[in-house]
């Protein structure tokens, strides 16, 4: 296919238009703009193609964060509410979905907040809300409980959160039908390696992605500038390799990411020469090579890759575009478009 759905959310000050969809032509990137509905802060979403719905997080800072369904039309090319569930925790900025469960990670609220969906779609009422901790060594960034990202495990018996004030991830091995006997399993992770340990200060795990034969879990440090390889074991995390992302330290790590093919690990970077970061993956062992860096605009959140795998496209919010890369396939590489999507602090894009 050449022409594909695309989402982008936003923060919006005005609470007016912040998830908007284009169609987006993944052989020559061109876009138009199709629909939009009103959210405040759609930060982050996960799509159910089969049901045509995704469940998209409105991280506000108080106790009407929510978690909302929201049905897209293909054939109309209309987005439509359909119902939206409070997060009892505030500023949720992550969501993963497996079956009919869903997860918000909530990042001012310092917790996980699991949910159950029906066969249509709805979002029912929330079942459990996991607490994360403190424990790190950056008081001014990890004084408070933060938990940033939520992953299921490949099987779904097993839901991860990157415990960011702790410094570790957090595991929740889900038992059904009953959400709220999940069990607590906890993971340390990596504090400091030895490169430069005034700019490491904690970890601060941020996002996670399995590799596509999901034998690992890769984890991108936003204090440490690092990523870390797990092999992944029915639940059990062991650490295989630690990696500098950001030669730079600017304790930005924002996104991480996987091309298509499996070959090659993208990661994001902000507040100080802001880049994407371009790894070769041994598929056999997991292990990372630094292959390239391409520099962005300002504050790269998050990015996506187009189902082709051809461009790769990032919200860089503060410049309040998203740019649009080439991607060499046999490379892995990144080159300039000159093309962009203008509109105000962008926080995600993904494709349907």
């Amino acid at each position: 296919m050449s022409e594909v759905l695309m989402l982008v959310g936003r923060y919006a000050a005005d609470g007016c238009a912040g998830l908007s969809l284009y169609a987006f032509d993944q052989h020559n990137a061109s876009f138009g703009f199709l629909d939009s509905i009103d959210l405040a802060a759609p930060s982050y979403l996960v799509a159910d193609q089969a049901s045509d719905m995704l469940y998209v997080v409105d991280e506000l800072k108080d106790s009407s964060a929510s978690l909302s369904a929201v049905h897209v039309d293909s054939a109309r090319h209309q987005l439509k509410i359909v119902n939206a569930v409070r997060t009892e925790g505030a500023s949720p900025c992550h969501v993963a979905k497996y079956g009919d469960m869903v997860a918000t990670a909530n990042y001012r609220g310092g917790s996980v907040s699991l949910f159950r969906i029906s066969q249509s779609g709805c979002i029912l009422s929330l079942q459990t809300v996991i607490k994360g901790i403190i424990g790190g060594p950056d008081p001014t960034r990890q004084g408070t409980p933060h938990v940033h990202s939520v992953l299921f495990s490949p099987d779904g018996r097993y839901l991860f959160a990157t415990d960011f004030s702790a410094d570790r991830i957090m595991g929740v091995q889900v038992t059904k039908p009953l959400l709220h006997d999940a069990t607590i399993i906890g993971h340390d992770i990596a504090r400091t390696i030895p490169v430069t340990p005034d700019a490491i200060g904690g970890y601060g795990p941020r996002h996670m992605v399995f590799s596509s034969d999901k034998r690992y879990l890769y984890v991108i440090g936003e204090l440490s500038d690092c990523v870390t390889v797990y092999e992944y074991h029915e639940g059990s995390l062991s650490e295989v390799q630690t990696i500098v992302a950001d030669d730079d330290h600017g304790r930005g790590g924002g996104d991480i990411l996987f091309s298509p093919d499996g070959k090659f690990l993208y990661t994001s970077h902000r507040r100080k020469n802001d880049k994407i970061v371009i790894f070769s993956v041994d598929r056999h062992s997991g292990l990372l090579t630094k292959i390239g860096t391409h520099p962005t605009k300002s504050h790269p959140r998050q990015f996506s890759l187009t189902p082709n795998g051809r461009f790769l496209l990032v919200a860089c919010m503060d410049e309040h575009v998203i740019q649009i890369f080439r991607r060499n396939p046999a490379t892995g590489l990144l080159s300039d478009t000159n093309q962009s999507v203008s509109i105000e602090t962008p926080a995600f894009v993904g494709f349907l």
